[in-house]
């Protein structure tokens, strides 16, 4: 069972983290989730403590009050091997800029040897992303990663 983390339209789900406190794990996700000092950690629908053990399975989220999302902002699916991230990124963004995002969550060291494929179809690091759009990194045949 994959153990699934959310804060607001960001979502990430991992199995790197199991067995691992909270209070560990956050700072390795808080840039791709854009978790803030205010947001307050649930799990399994229950309010938690930094030193909580993640276990398989466990769907935690990352909560707050009060806030408004910028309405400039783009949501992009991000797939590497098992693991796949939500991205939210601005409007305009490129493909690189998402993936230099979603690069440490995914476990991806470089950018060599890869196809980049946009809603199934070969893409550019270049190429501008829309909302909903889901991009697969994929290393070549042969190519460690």
């Amino acid at each position: 069972m994959s153990t699934k983390f959310t804060c607001g339209a960001n979502e990430l789900v991992n199995n790197n983290y199991d067995g691992e406190e909270i209070g560990e794990v956050i700072p390795k996700i808080k840039d791709i989730l854009n978790i803030t000092r205010d947001h307050q950690v649930t799990v399994n629908g229950e309010e938690v403590d930094s030193d909580y053990e993640i276990e398989a399975g466990d769907n935690i989220e990352f909560v707050k009050n009060a806030g408004q999302k910028g309405n400039d902002e783009v949501t992009v699916s991000v797939a590497f091997g098992a693991n796949e991230v939500d991205i939210v990124s601005r409007d305009g963004s490129t493909i690189l800029e998402v993936l230099e995002q979603a690069q440490q969550v995914l476990g991806l060291r470089s950018m060599d040897d890869t196809q980049i494929l946009r809603n199934g179809q070969n893409a550019g690091q270049r190429d501008t992303v829309n909302n909903g759009d889901r991009i697969e990194i994929q290393k070549n045949a042969g190519s460690k990663g």
